[in-house]
């Protein structure tokens, strides 16, 4: 796709051209989405910056709050005067992100709408509390992040500012991966002028989320042995090739730990030995580093269940026309049978931000055959090229349990991405991953359920399941954010 360069010189003028143009993007510095677009990983009809438009470039002081516009960018936080009076918590995060060069471009606005799972700036806002100020209405940072890569943004609504109340203290840490900067995980920890303690954890591949159990802990004892008996739970981390999801959690403990100990004037403590040799890790404060590779694979097994209505012979059936496959696969252009139980597919996925196109080629293979007393057992297999990007093979373990009342579906999957794309998709694939095979059996539950294949191929929200509009609201409905 070619891409046209647009400066904007007001918001209207900017809102006016991404209601006109619906593949465009907002270049609000362009840190993550330039490198983006370069490798191919994203696509975008227009580019509209928002560099020359003056009112979102100012830091302001208010009679209540402290006004910080969009484009304001990470080095101008970290040196700013009133940054380092009012908030010097904000110019601490600053200061930390990424080089010197990436903070003299990249922008406060523009990280916090891009919402990269292991970014700083959505862990300070949300841990600050901070309200988000768009060209239409105000969103608490509470709101403003429902999932990865995602945000409350609408397509043609462009984030104005960030306003921060008067009287917040706080700190932030991060474990760093040693080449791109980025959080593995980080932790910030704010004091509201209240009282009230706010914990955000960023890096968890997950996007932003409040530790609200560390939060109510010193709540009634700022001191970093009200944690000694709190564990982040893995289920809010992912694992990829850099660290497990426990690995991920036990950091953000310790790092947790850290600032509670430096705000309370105490001496940081280390973990007890236990803890960590559960973990198979060293018993000291912080394990001195990430896991290695030396691999651009990345590789991990999925599953889940679906309840059918429909019987194991007819959803057997269901599975061997291609027309149904094409309804059931996300992102599937075209799909045609070559040979019996063997495809090939132009498939479009979508990995958050990312997009990449697969010459694919599909095959079913018969373990055990479908019976009205058994469980049914087939294996679908699927290996896609995406040229420079890439390439990806996943396969899928499907068994039919008959019931009384329909079919109980299990499925388990290996999906594995290699070159660029497990490089660079690496902390978002798993969870994608996840995502669009769950899709693909919601869609064959509408379509053995009566819905005809243009309403599975594009969905009516009051018929299918919140999965699936969720699912559709964060690849689809998501394009074109502010990055």
């Amino acid at each position: 796709m070619n891409t046209a360069y647009l400066r904007a010189e007001s918001v209207e003028q900017a809102i006016g051209w991404l209601q006109r143009h619906p593949q465009s993007r907002l270049l609000a510095g362009g840190q993550s989405l330039l490198p983006m677009l370069r490798w191919g990983l994203g696509e975008a009809s227009h580019l509209i910056d928002l560099q020359d438009i003056g009112q979102l470039r100012s830091i302001e002081n208010a009679e209540n709050d402290l006004w910080i516009g969009a484009m304001v960018t990470h080095a101008e936080i970290a040196r700013h005067p009133l940054m380092r009076e009012i908030l010097p918590f904000f110019a601490q995060v600053a200061a930390q992100i990424a080089d010197a060069q990436v903070r003299e471009v990249g922008t406060i606005g523009g990280s916090i709408a891009h919402h990269d799972p292991a970014a700083c700036w959505p862990a300070a806002v949300l841990a600050g509390q901070a309200v988000l100020v768009t060209s239409e209405r105000e969103i608490a940072a509470d709101d403003f992040f429902p999932a990865l890569f995602a945000t409350s943004l609408r397509r043609d609504e462009i984030l104005l500012g960030i306003r921060m109340r008067h009287g917040v203290r706080g700190a932030y840490r991060k474990h760093e991966h040693p080449a791109s900067r980025f959080a593995m995980p980080g932790v910030a920890l704010a004091r509201m002028p209240e009282g009230a303690i706010r914990i955000a954890v960023t890096g968890l591949g997950q996007g932003v989320v409040r530790w609200q159990e560390a939060e109510q802990a010193l709540a009634g004892r700022f001191s970093q042995h009200a944690l000694d008996d709190l564990d982040l739970l893995a289920h809010h981390a992912e694992s990829d090739v850099h660290a497990s999801a426990e690995y991920r959690c036990y950091l953000a403990r310790v790092l947790c730990r850290r600032l509670v100990a430096s705000l309370a004037g105490e001496d940081p403590e280390p973990l007890l030995p236990k803890r960590s040799a559960a973990l198979g890790l060293p018993p000291s404060a912080l394990p001195p580093a990430l896991t290695s590779t030396t691999s651009l694979d990345s590789t991990f097994r999925i599953q889940g269940e679906a309840l059918l209505t429909a019987s194991p012979d007819v959803i057997w059936q269901a599975v061997l026309k291609s027309e149904v496959l094409k309804a059931c696969i996300p992102g599937c252009d075209q799909i045609q049978e070559v040979a019996p139980l063997r495809y090939e597919a132009q498939v479009r996925v979508g990995l958050g931000p990312i997009a990449a196109r697969f010459a694919s080629q599909v095959r079913l293979t018969v373990i055990e055959p479908v019976s009205a007393s058994r469980a049914a057992h087939f294996i679908l297999q699927a290996e896609g090229d995406a040229g420079r990007l890439g390439q990806a093979q996943a396969k899928i373990d499907i068994h039919l349990h008959p019931m009384a009342q329909g079919t109980r579906l299990t499925w388990s999957a290996l999906p594995q991405l290699q070159g660029q794309l497990a490089q660079v998709g690496q902390r978002l694939t798993q969870i994608s991953a996840k995502r669009l095979s769950e899709e693909f059996f919601i869609r064959l539950s509408a379509l053995l359920g009566g819905e005809p294949l243009v309403s599975v191929r594009r969905p009516r929200w009051s018929r299918l399941t919140h999965a699936f509009r969720r699912w559709w609201h964060r690849h689809i409905g998501k394009k074109g954010e502010p990055r």
